[in-house]
């Protein structure tokens, strides 16, 4: 399996000590895994060799999710949004925001405990294209530089970072069990 992240529950300090990215990836890893659980969802593997990889499936519908962190703000890339929009003229597609308090610097525990407390709301993909469509795309990261492995082009065209409030107003939290 060739993927952004394997697929895997061995995250451990090792991990986390390579850096600000290895952080993110982790926070992305485990609230994948949190919103699989809380949905009953399959977490399905992300592939950059295919065209398309939502996050979770359930029931025929596919989901793609989002980690909200101390900012609130969700981040959506143009290339994404594109890809969101061509899937979703013809499948069900629903959007994920797993919101936490994970900060880093931490350890993998800390961060799995907080993500483990983290609010899960589900967005129908329509709302969060009409909130993107009423925003211009704006550039992320000015110092995005394409690595070797996943990365692939697109991410210096940019996106939009939308207010996880002006989302959840249109959502459904899932309760905890």
């Amino acid at each position: 399996m060739r993927g952004q992240l394997e697929l895997t529950p061995v995250m451990d300090e090792a991990y986390v000590a390579r850096g600000l990215g290895s952080w993110r990836n982790l926070i992305g890893y485990m609230a994948e895994q949190h919103a699989a659980e809380r949905l009953g969802a399959e977490r399905l593997s992300t592939d950059g060799r295919a065209g398309y990889c939502p996050d979770l499936t359930k029931d025929g519908v596919k989901y793609e999710v989002k980690a909200v962190g101390k900012s609130r703000e969700v981040i959506v890339y143009s290339m994404r949004l594109e890809k969101d929009r061509t899937y979703a003229e013809t499948h069900p597609l629903v959007y994920v925001l797993v919101i936490h308090s994970a900060v880093v610097p931490a350890t993998a525990q800390e961060i799995r405990t907080r993500i483990s407390r983290a609010q899960v709301w589900c967005i129908p993909f329509c709302y969060v294209d009409a909130v993107c469509s009423r925003m211009r795309p704006r550039i992320l990261n000015r110092n995005y530089k394409p690595t070797n492995g996943w990365c692939q082009r697109g991410y210096e065209r940019g996106g939009y970072l939308i207010p996880a409030s002006e989302l959840t107003c249109w959502g459904q939290p899932i309760p905890i069990l």
